[in-house]
């Protein structure tokens, strides 16, 4: 996942969690101590959250801080493990 892709994730989780708590931009920005234009931006995925910003915002939405990541998929593909058997079967 590109980097411009995971801080458009990472606003798209702000936005969710900030709505599923039913507060504006406005209300967590002054939570945040920041601009409600700071908070449209996290949101809109035009600027990144650094770490302290989302260790603010878990604290604040009660959640772990991975919850504003993507999973990892740690599935070998159908391709990896062909690769293994072959070099199993090889040696």
């Amino acid at each position: 996942m590109a980097e411009n892709n995971i801080t458009k994730y990472v606003g798209n989780k702000i936005k969710y969690f900030r709505e599923s708590k039913n507060i504006t931009q406005q209300e967590l920005a002054e939570a945040m101590n920041t601009s409600q234009q700071s908070i449209a931006r996290y949101e809109s995925g035009e600027r990144k959250a650094d770490q302290n910003i989302l260790f603010q915002l878990a604290n604040y939405f009660k959640v772990s801080i991975n919850e504003f990541f993507p999973e990892i998929q740690n599935k070998a593909s159908e391709n990896d493990i062909k690769l293994v058997k072959e070099k199993i079967g090889n040696s």
